[in-house]
C-alpha cells in the first residue's frame, strides 16, 4: 500500500530534514503511529533502515514496536521520495519528568522496567547506547524503551557510538570499545536523576559537561537527597564509575 494511502501525517508540512518523527493517523488499524523517514537513497534512510532492522528482531513489552516499512515512496506532504519505518504511538512522558512527584516505590519500579529491556537488548546482543529519560517514556502501560538510532553490536569496536551528554559513558565520549558498562553508565545517570531530581553532570556549556562527565565530576547522590538509602545512593554512583570495570 502506498505510504500516503495508509498513513495521515498529523500537523502541518515541514522541511524533509527538519522531521525525523512525524506522528500520524493509520488507515489502515485506525490507531497511531510515529512515522521515521528520510529522503530515499540518502545516509540517513539506511541509518533509518538499519534500525528498522534492529526492531523487527525484538520483541519485549518495554520496547517499541516496528508496526511497518517502506522504502522509496512518495512523500505524504508532497516532497521528495522517502524510506523509513511507522512504530506505534506511545502515550507517555519522559520517565524523569512523568516520576517527577511519584512516591520513590514507583519511581524504582519504572527504572527495574527500564533494566529488564536493557537487560534483553544486551541478551540479542546489542548495545543501546543511547538510553536517556527523553528515550524512555512512561504512562499507563508502565516503561517504552525508544529510539535504536545509536544501538550498535556488543562487539562493534572502539569508533563514534553516539550518546547524549550528561548520560553517555566517559569511554563512549573518548571514542574508544563501548561495552555493556557503557549502558549501565547511563541507567546509573538516570538512576541518579529519580533520585535527586538532577542530572549527576551539569555545565553551562557543551565542553564543560563533557569536561565533567569525562572527570567523573558530580555531587554525591544523598548530599541532594539526604532521605535516600545508603545503600540504594551506592549503587548509582558506583554505575557512574569512570572505570569500566568498576561499574
Amino acid at each position: 500500500m502506498r505510504l500516503a494511502r495508509r498513513y495521515r501525517p498529523i500537523g502541518p508540512a515541514r522541511p524533509l530534514e527538519l522531521r525525523a518523527a512525524v506522528v500520524a493517523q493509520d488507515r489502515v488499524t485506525g490507531g497511531t503511529c510515529v512515522l521515521k523517514f528520510a529522503r530515499a537513497g540518502s545516509g540517513a534512510a539506511e541509518d533509518l533502515a538499519a534500525e528498522a532492522d534492529r526492531l523487527a528482531g525484538l520483541g519485549h513489552p518495554h520496547l517499541l514496536r516496528l508496526v511497518d516499512r517502506f522504502v522509496d515512496c512518495p512523500d505524504p506532504w508532497g516532497g521528495p521520495r522517502v524510506s523509513g519505518f511507522a512504530t506505534r504511538w506511545v502515550d507517555g512522558l519522559p520517565l524523569t519528568r512523568a516520576l517527577a512527584q511519584a512516591p520513590l516505590s514507583d519511581r524504582l519500579s519504572a527504572f527495574c522496567e527500564l533494566l529488564d529491556a536493557t537487560a534483553y537488548l544486551h541478551r540479542r546482543g546489542l548495545l543501546h547506547l543511547d538510553l536517556k529519560p527523553e528515550n524512555v517514556l512512561y504512562g499507563d502501560e508502565g516503561v517504552v524503551l525508544l529510539d535504536l538510532g545509536s544501538a550498535r553490536p556488543l562487539d562493534a569496536g572502539p569508533g563514534e557510538a553516539g550518546g547524549t551528554l550528561g548520560y553517555a559513558a566517559p569511554e563512549v565520549l573518548a571514542g574508544e570499545a563501548a561495552s555493556v558498562a557503557a549502558d549501565l553508565f547511563s541507567l546509573g545517570a538516570i538512576l541518579y536523576a529519580l533520585l535527586t531530581g538532577a542530572r549527576p553532570f551539569e555545565g553551562v556549556d557543551p565542553l564543560e559537561l563533557r569536561r565533567a562527565a569525562l572527570a567523573g565530576e558530580f555531587v554525591p547522590v544523598r548530599a541532594l537527597a539526604p532521605e535516600t538509602d545508603p545503600a540504594l545512593a551506592r549503587l548509582a554512583e558506583a554505575l557512574l564509575a569512570r572505570d569500566p570495570a568498576a561499574r
